[in-house]
């Protein structure tokens, strides 16, 4: 049976944890200031993976499931209440560096010293009934908890992916993808712990085999994202200056209009000029040569075209590349997508898929016969 294999599969667990955890904590990087948050970031996800590799391994070392049930399903559910706060200020400081604030952390890390004391008080010092009961309560808490960050999460991200998509002409928001991913999965594996503290020894078998590959899985793309992580960083830190009603009343109406005039001017030479295929454009810097701001520029194309920054250049692209695809029909996509300034031939093709109906290779082929 499975559950044969239980005490092999969490000698693998807490060794897993105990490399990767370390790595995570001490593992070089490099030494600048711009990645500050990533390296605090990283270190918390860290003690997160040594905490889970604690608990795994003082329930291999002292058979706690055989000998102690009840203390096992504590123990389950203390340490996981701390790696899920752990996880949460990992996950969400990477994309709100406000979110970790000293008020926060005194907050989350004493109810959870609140949940334990109670867990163990009710077994070392209560009757084996009060005690199920209380483990039951603290296991609907952590459920409660993780629904919780999730959310706190979710609606982060979704505003960070946002901004990006209003800075960058590119889709830099894939690389964040892995955080939503992984946050995904932790819910399950969070919400599957609550009940794994009362589940049999082969259910929680398969749920340690599970663990694997996602520990593993965090690990990897959290050292992987140190590549992207400054043109995440750039949209996220250089977020657009609130345009107040009085900062408006300052200009006049003609000041106002021919700043607009200004910048439709400049607008148009630049797209007559083909500036959009350049690759790897944001907000910033297009604003910067158009002698205007990021704010300015932002509200114009979000009013004038109703689209991100993201999807106007998208558009630009795309109706150039329909002529190139039938100026130039045996070219292949992925020159195709190299000289129409998208960052691959996919990002191309989704692109194109999503305002055409068709991929770019069915288009061409229902234009041109090739």
């Amino acid at each position: 049976m499975i559950e044969e294999y239980y005490s092999q599969i969490q000698v693998i667990v807490w060794v897993l944890l105990l490399v990767t955890g370390n790595y995570l904590l001490f593992g070089k990087v490099p030494d600048k200031t711009v990645i500050d948050v990533y390296r605090k970031s990283r270190k918390i996800m860290g003690f997160a993976f040594l905490v889970y590799c604690v608990q795994f391994f003082l329930q291999w070392k002292f058979s706690v499931r055989d000998e102690f049930p009840q203390a096992a399903s504590a123990l389950n559910i203390t340490f996981f209440y701390l790696a899920s706060v752990l996880l949460g200020f990992s996950f969400i400081s990477l994309l709100d560096r406000k979110y970790l604030s000293r008020k926060r952390v005194v907050i989350d890390l004493s109810v959870c010293a609140v949940v334990a004391v109670m867990v163990w008080g009710s077994i070392v010092f209560m009757s084996y009934t009060v005690s199920f009961w209380v483990l039951m309560l603290a296991a609907l808490w952590l459920f409660i908890y993780v629904a919780h960050i999730s959310l706190i999460f979710f609606r982060t991200y979704y505003n960070v992916v946002k901004k990006i998509k209003n800075y960058h002409s590119d889709n830099v928001d894939i690389f964040i993808q892995w955080m939503s991913k992984s946050v995904f999965l932790a819910i399950i594996m969070g919400l599957l712990c609550s009940t794994m503290a009362f589940a049999p020894k082969w259910m929680i078998t398969i749920y340690l085999i599970a663990s694997i590959p996602f520990f593993f899985y965090i690990f990897c793309c959290f050292i992987d994202y140190l590549v992207y992580y400054e043109e995440v960083e750039d949209a996220i830190v250089n977020e657009l200056p609130v345009t107040t009603d009085e900062n408006l009343s300052t200009e006049s109406e003609t000041e106002k209009s021919l700043k607009l005039q200004l910048l439709k001017e400049h607008l148009q030479v630049w797209i007559e000029n083909k500036g959009y295929l350049q690759p790897k454009i944001n907000l910033t810097e297009l604003a910067r040569k158009m002698g205007s701001n990021r704010s300015y520029l932002s509200d114009y194309i979000n009013s004038n075209y109703s689209c991100s920054f993201y999807q106007w250049i998208a558009r630009l692209r795309i109706e150039d590349t329909k002529k190139l695809l039938l100026e130039e029909p045996d070219l292949p996509i992925l020159l195709v997508a190299e000289r129409m300034g998208f960052s691959s031939g996919s990002h191309l093709t989704r692109l194109f898929t999503q305002q055409e109906q068709q991929s770019p290779v069915s288009w061409r082929k229902e234009h041109t016969g090739k």
